[in-house]
């Protein structure tokens, strides 16, 4: 059976009753949030005096430790006395108003609720003190968005620093009061996702970041708000937390920069989605795919590929004498896909790179330069069952402007050189472990990555031409360089 509380999904058939000591019982509920990921772990716990006097908890569970997200009681005591900063808090505080033990449900064998049996192993009796006002660095927020006065506690997450601290408080711009019951108010749940946003940031760090860049950081939380799914918000949390990472290793991007890469709608990230979606494309792409493990047991093997032409079909590209894909005549086509063998580098050539201006120098003046695409897909053997092959999938489109590809004409004596380069870069990795595997046998991914950026510098193209890297269950990963120079991918939304 179950019922609706304050927002919540009550699981009443699943109680716990615990006679906590001479004065208190508690009785413990497991709860799923209408608001907040289903994954997220609650539990209600009322307690009950032997004077009658009843309250409860709204308790979130991380990990181990139970967090009192609101209590009756303390609410109750910050309106009688004014307290502006009531709070309720776990028993490593003092000052308790109540001190009592509760019996908490969650599938502590890894498993999802739905596939959890809530048997003795997913209950676990933790010692909870809920507390009012005081001077500590715990304390409840008050402010402007949420209608209470705008004079906040002390703000929490201490850094110390040459022995004072940096207290550091939440940037985003909302504001959340424990001591308001939780609901299902527009309002109250936008600012309750900021503040658990927040909260799960991985540390002190990341915190003070947000602290010194509060204008991306409050353009992160609202792009989150924004796509916040409550069927499963991972995805969208994972993309967010990678956002506040990507901003922490390039300090000098912007905003702007980065929605235009990822979340516009015109962005690399949208147009590859939907290139990789079509239905031409994808037969294309899945007779490459075939070639590529063709070569793993056929050496005489070459390349295939095909052309995405601008009505809609594809067609084969042309093979030269060394079986390797050239394509002659681009001016009526978005894109292509080609494979590159299993003895070969599994990353894009300075030929291919060229092949992807000639077919951006064929776009429309209304598709942009920015339309056209080129693929490039490998296969290897890997220790991967059951087949025990994998697939390396890439593509690159260009992020300069028509102008600017003017420049970009190459003599095939400049070509002949970036290739020999290509090549020495191949081998320099190669002896490197950080960039190769199998004793140096071929190039990792962070290798081919590297490489690829290398290779970009190494033509005067640096930063003008993006690379996604396409994982088998079809996610696309925008891939930069962090401020080492490292390769880092960041998942598309």
């Amino acid at each position: 059976m179950t019922t609706h509380f304050l927002g919540f999904l009550i699981d009443t058939e699943t109680i716990n009753r615990i006679k906590a000591n001479a004065d208190i019982s508690t009785y413990s509920f497991r709860i799923y949030s209408l608001f907040g990921n289903p994954q997220d772990v609650y539990n209600i716990v009322y307690r009950k005096r032997n004077d009658g006097t009843l309250h409860y908890s709204i308790i979130r569970i991380i990990g181990d430790t139970p967090y009192v997200l609101y209590d009756s009681e303390a609410a109750s005591v910050a309106q009688k006395h004014s307290h502006k900063n009531a709070f309720a808090k776990t028993s490593n505080y003092e000052d308790c108003l109540a001190s009592y033990s509760v019996s908490v449900w969650h599938c502590k064998n890894g498993s999802s609720w739905d596939a959890c049996d809530k048997c003795e192993s997913c209950l676990e009796t933790l010692t909870v003190c809920v507390g009012s006002g005081g001077g500590d660095n715990s304390g409840g927020f008050g402010g402007q968005n949420n209608g209470n006065p705008s004079n906040p506690p002390p703000p929490v997450d201490p850094i110390t620093e040459g022995g004072s601290a940096v207290y550091l408080t939440d940037p985003s711009g909302y504001v959340f009061d424990p001591n308001l019951p939780p609901s299902t108010d527009a309002g109250y749940v936008r600012a309750l996702r900021a503040y658990l946003f927040w909260e799960q940031l991985p540390g002190a760090l990341y915190r003070q970041w947000a602290n010194e860049h509060v204008d991306i950081y409050q353009n992160i939380i609202e792009s989150y708000l924004n796509h916040y799914s409550t069927a499963n918000n991972t995805e969208n949390l994972n993309f967010h937390n990678e956002a506040v990472q990507y901003f922490m290793d390039h300090p000098n991007a912007a905003w702007e920069e980065f929605y235009n890469q990822y979340l516009s709608a015109d962005s690399p990230c949208e147009k590859t989605k939907k290139m990789l979606n079509r239905s031409n494309v994808k037969t294309g792409i899945n007779n490459v795919k075939a070639q590529a493990l063709n070569t793993l047991s056929n050496i005489n093997a070459g390349e295939i590929g095909f052309k995405e032409k601008k009505d809609g079909t594809i067609v084969p590209a042309n093979v030269n004498a060394s079986h390797h894909v050239i394509f002659s005549d681009v001016t009526d086509g978005y894109g292509g896909y080609h494979n590159h063998t299993a003895t070969g580098t599994h990353m894009f050539s300075p030929p291919d790179i060229e092949t992807l201006f000639g077919f951006a120098a064929a776009q429309s003046i209304q598709d942009g330069v920015g339309n056209a695409y080129f693929g490039m897909i490998a296969a290897e053997w890997c220790n991967c069952p059951p087949s025990n092959q994998q697939f390396i999938n890439y593509v690159i489109t260009y992020t300069g402007t028509g102008a600017e590809l003017g420049g970009y004409v190459y003599t095939p004596a400049q070509m002949k050189q970036f290739e020999k380069d290509y090549q020495k870069k191949v081998d320099k990795l190669l002896k490197n472990p950080l960039y190769s595997s199998n004793n140096g046998a071929k190039l990792n991914q962070i290798g081919l990555e590297k490489l690829y950026f290398d290779t970009l510098k190494n033509m005067g193209l640096g930063g003008k031409v993006n690379l996604q890297r396409v994982e088998p269950n079809g996610t696309v990963y925008n891939v930069n360089e962090d401020s080492n120079g490292m390769p880092v991918g960041i998942p598309c939304p």
